[in-house]
């Protein structure tokens, strides 16, 4: 049992460092406070015969807080290698247009964005 729990740390440690690791190579303005951090997948590829396709998957943000409502300033969407997709506001689809979310998000409320978004943006620039 000490010997799982040993390799259980050692594995969260690792997996610590490199997260902190990537996080540190994109050229960000660090958010100071509380954070909210979630993972999601986007990918583009095209199969042989050229048909492209497309796979992404929502954001959700949960207010954890069982009292408190909590606002969300701004966020930010790291590529995997750590560089820097998007930062800034906060952005929902609403009747088929990305509006910037107002919130505040109550307790145990959640909401969800769409990366392909981010994505989208990124390419335009």
């Amino acid at each position: 049992m000490k010997r799982l729990i040993a390799i259980m740390l050692a594995v969260v440690l690792i997996a610590g460092g490199l997260g902190g690791f990537v996080y540190a190579q994109g050229i960000h303005e660090p958010m100071t406070g509380q954070k909210l951090v979630g993972m999601g997948v986007y990918a583009e590829w095209t199969y042989p015969g050229g048909t492209n396709a497309t796979m992404s998957s929502g954001f959700m943000l949960t207010n954890p807080d069982g009292v408190s409502e909590i606002t969300i300033e701004r966020i930010s969407v790291f590529a995997f290698d750590g560089t820097v997709i998007y930062e800034g506001p906060l952005r929902v689809k609403v009747d088929h247009e990305w509006e910037v979310y107002t919130g505040p998000l109550k307790p145990h409320e959640t909401l969800q964005t769409g990366l392909e978004y981010y994505n989208s943006l990124a390419r335009s620039k």
